[in-house]
């Protein structure tokens, strides 16, 4: 039979069990739950007799009798602001070597998260009392508790053993490597496609800007090591000789500096 006692902004609930059992108080700003395993302690079987409606008086003394608690009282203090890097919704909870399946389930419906887990793999049980704590700190204690760990996928935590963990990540950094070296295999085999392919020879005339000093300096930095530039000062021409590639990319520079410089005319 529940006795409540309240004072001070303080309630203490008292409950006397006939055996103990697992048990778990999860606690909100709005509510107390409290859930209690099965208990093995089997209740008589007694006829309840007919009575007629009738009135009894209770005095206010025997109303307000106290037993001794059987599970710690629980005390209701405002909450504090999290300092740590946290910031989940601050709750109040008490475990007693509840199944942490059955822990797991009651942080994904208060916190309306979706949780997955393997069931053949996530194990172990769960006894803490924690109080006006962020709720994903709860869920990081329970799952230190049991050597477990979480991996995030978009708006889905998947909680799963620190083993099985470590060999996702072993796993995703091999395939890094494996990434990087084909992109180092690809580059090498375009520098030896660079070493193979023919060289050829092309003229680019200059028509606004000298070759020598305006134009030459912009597209020494492309060629290939194979490549040369010369300039014919007399005609005005960039000489090049590389793989059609560069001087492909030299003609486009030329295009885009060989450029007449603006006149202003001025009227008597």
């Amino acid at each position: 039979t529940p006795i409540v006692k309240v004072a001070q902004n303080q309630v203490d609930l008292e409950i006397e069990l006939k055996e103990m059992v697992p048990y778990h108080v999860m606690q909100t700003d709005k509510e107390i739950r409290l859930d209690f395993n099965k208990t093995s302690v089997k209740l008589p079987a007694k006829k309840i007799p007919r009575t007629r409606p009738g009135k009894a008086l209770v005095k206010e003394e025997e109303f307000a009798t106290e037993t001794k608690p059987a599970i710690s009282p629980i005390n209701i203090t405002p909450t504090k602001s999290p300092k740590k890097k946290y910031k989940g919704e601050i709750i109040t909870i008490n475990f007693y070597n509840s199944d942490i399946k059955t822990v797991l389930k009651f942080i994904a419906t208060f916190t309306d998260k979706n949780i997955v887990w393997n069931p053949d793999k996530v194990k172990g049980t769960v006894s803490m009392r924690l109080k006006n704590v962020p709720w994903d700190q709860v869920l990081h204690e329970v799952l230190i508790q049991n050597d477990l760990g979480i991996i995030k996928e978009g708006n889905i935590i998947r909680v799963m053993t620190q083993e099985k963990i470590k060999a996702l990540e072993k796993e995703e950094e091999e395939k890094r490597k494996a990434g990087q070296q084909r992109i180092k295999e690809k580059l090498a085999e375009q520098e030896i496609a660079k070493e193979l392919e023919p060289l050829i020879t092309e003229y680019i005339r200059v028509n606004f800007t000298n070759a020598e000093t305006d134009i030459k300096p912009h597209i020494e930095g492309i060629k290939t090591e194979r490549g040369s530039i010369t300039v014919d000062k007399r005609n005005n021409l960039i000489i090049i000789t590389d793989i059609a590639s560069s001087i492909k990319n030299a003609k486009i520079i030329v295009k885009r500096l060989d450029i007449p410089e603006k006149q202003i005319m001025i009227e008597a």
